[in-house]
């Protein structure tokens, strides 16, 4: 357990492992035998289809039919795209069906019996259902907003001075770099996904849309490479200007890529960017492309000029889902009362503040701090007890963070804003080729009585998380309209954030003529407080980023401190425990 900050008694690294933890390690990788089982193949249709969709979600030549979906790495990510493959093959599967059977036998036997493996397989030249995006091979002139950007528009149009949402993304390039051609695959990849060129109008209109422009030569200001020898502390002071100097949302493509000469054939590469045209997911995607179509020029080989079709926000699949999901949100809200004010003795923001203010980015530096924690999988292995009690990783540090707000305001009910990809409606290759922003933030509330146990609460959080995926593109002012809570919105100050899509520094690829290292992100926070929880190769990676002028310090740090001792004092372990009993411990 590697802690960053220096708060007291958080600063030091375990160095060994309790009797207890070894106990139980050697318990999780007994009963792990399941999932690595020696290889058994399929043995019936339905079984090889399954078999077929796990071995593309996982990137495997080969899944035996009782290996398990945790032990091979399952997440929110692969989730979605078994389920969207699934459902062009006829197979009914949803993501808690992945969590109840987690082997391609007992998610055979439970389609079999539920009748959702004799769904009639959608063909390629199907017709259109109703579903959240509707894509299209035409390209348009213009395309609807999406919730999310609206409400991102809103805010850059209030402070139109400000650099919101500004993500970037900076890395190195080690080995050889040649700008002509990085230049060529970088306009390739403009013209290839329309959502790179989007441009968003200057005032909001009723229509709520935004436009597409076409790109025949890259604008001066998109790309630019400076060979003279720059220090790693000049390549910061530059990352720092690029994401202040904010990004015009008129002004298509809104990105810029500069590349820094460091010396001995390295170069450091600054990508800013506006999070109104790119999830984090959609990031990903075109990075991949983008060292993709670097490593064919690199080796002689045409590109292709194929134009991806993108996905169009599709208002009236949400019109018709009204009802229903006016319903979920009724009764997930139900009975919740916000802390009676800022300020208050247990509340984590400041009095004279206002969810809006988080909207000022003209505060000084230092405003951000920064809590960090690596939970390595050998010392706590999360993924292995996620597999043994049915649950997911997500749901263990949602908890995790839970419980120390539970301790940190005094109650056992928050409610947080989280994340959704809005990629679940997606069907097949949809899923892996959307550009664009899909993403929504939604509520989520967390809530115990003393005598739920931790298992209870696990449960809770997974399940809560699953169902906001069928209503993930709830507008966030209709829920409130619905609920009679205009102020709701006001309530989401603390975020919480998984993330499990891989980073820049996994493409390194053949035919790449460099390598890439020192991956660092940095996105222009305006929550007060968002816990970003990162499920890697090795180890979940947790970020706690604050604004410091907007918090009330002593009570972040106290948050803080119960957050790490959840796992510290193993008590991330004691499922059976009581969350009363757990709260009591995390005050010792």
């Amino acid at each position: 357990m590697t802690n960053t900050n220096n708060s007291p008694n958080l600063d030091s690294r375990i160095d060994g492992l309790s009797d207890k933890r070894k106990r139980l390690l050697a318990q999780l990788i007994g009963n792990s035998d399941e999932g690595s089982r020696a290889y058994e193949a399929p043995q019936n249709e339905t079984e090889g289809k399954l078999a077929n969709i796990w071995q593309k979600a996982f990137n495997r030549p080969s899944i035996g039919r009782h290996e398990n979906y945790f032990a091979l790495g399952g997440d929110s990510l692969s989730s979605i795209k078994i389920t969207a493959q699934a459902s062009l093959l006829g197979l009914g599967i949803k993501m808690q069906d992945l969590i109840k059977h987690p082997t391609i036998a007992q998610l055979a036997v439970f389609l079999s019996e539920s009748g959702a493996d004799t769904q009639t397989t959608i063909p390629s030249t199907r017709k259109e259902q109703p579903r959240a995006y509707i894509f299209s091979e035409k390209e348009q002139a213009s395309y609807p907003l999406t919730p999310m950007q609206f409400g991102m528009l809103y805010h850059c149009k209030m402070e139109p001075n400000k650099p919101l949402y500004i993500s970037q993304l900076q890395c190195e390039f080690d080995g050889e770099f040649n700008a002509e051609r990085f230049h060529s695959a970088l306009l390739y990849i403009i013209q290839r996904y329309p959502g790179l060129r989007a441009g968003f109008p200057s005032e909001l209109i009723a229509e709520r849309s935004y436009s597409v422009s076409h790109f025949d030569a890259l604008p001066q200001e998109v790309f630019e490479v400076d060979n003279k020898e720059h220090s790693r502390a000049d390549v910061m002071e530059r990352a720092k200007f690029e994401r202040l100097k904010g990004i015009d949302v008129e002004k298509p493509p809104l990105m810029r890529f500069k590349i820094l000469n460091i010396g001995s054939s390295q170069f450091a590469c600054i990508w800013t960017l506006h999070h109104l045209i790119l999830d984090g997911w959609s990031q990903e995607i075109v990075l991949e492309a983008l060292f993709e179509a670097y490593a064919r020029l690199s080796q002689g080989q045409a590109l292709s000029a194929q134009v991806v079709s993108y996905p169009q926000w599709n208002p009236s699949f949400h019109r018709a889902q009204t009802h229903k999901a006016e319903t979920f949100w009724k009764t997930l809200l139900a009975g919740y009362r916000p802390l009676s004010g800022a300020g208050k003795d247990n509340a984590l923001l400041l009095s004279q503040q206002s969810f809006q203010s988080a909207f000022s980015i003209d505060e000084p530096a230092g405003q951000n701090h920064d809590f960090n924690l690596e939970l390595n999988y050998k010392e706590f292995p999360i993924l292995a007890f996620s597999e043994q009690q049915g649950i997911t990783p997500c749901a263990v540090m949602l908890s995790a963070f839970s419980l120390a707000l539970f301790k940190t305001e005094g109650r056992m009910d928050s409610l947080m804003g989280t994340i959704l990809s809005g990629r679940s409606g997606m069907l097949g290759e949809e899923v892996n080729s959307a550009v664009g922003n899909f993403i929504n933030c939604l509520p989520i509330r967390c809530k115990a009585e003393d005598t739920t146990s931790l298992l209870e609460l696990y449960a809770s959080c997974k399940d809560h998380y699953l169902n906001l995926v069928e209503f993930e593109a709830s507008p966030i002012n209709q829920i409130q309209e619905w609920l009679g809570m205009p102020n709701l919105s006001k309530s989401l100050n603390t975020l919480f954030v998984f993330e499990n899509f891989k980073g820049a520094h996994e493409f390194n690829q053949a035919g790449l003529p460099f390598s890439i290292e020192n991956v660092r992100f940095n996105i222009m926070e305006h929550y007060p407080l968002v816990m970003t929880v990162i499920q890697a190769a090795a180890s979940i990676r947790v970020v706690m980023r604050v604004r410091s002028t907007l918090v009330q310090e002593a009570k972040v740090q106290q948050l803080w401190s119960h957050f790490c001792r959840v796992f510290e004092a193993e008590l991330w372990l004691k499922q059976d425990q009581s969350v009363g009993a757990v709260l009591l411990t995390l005050g010792e």
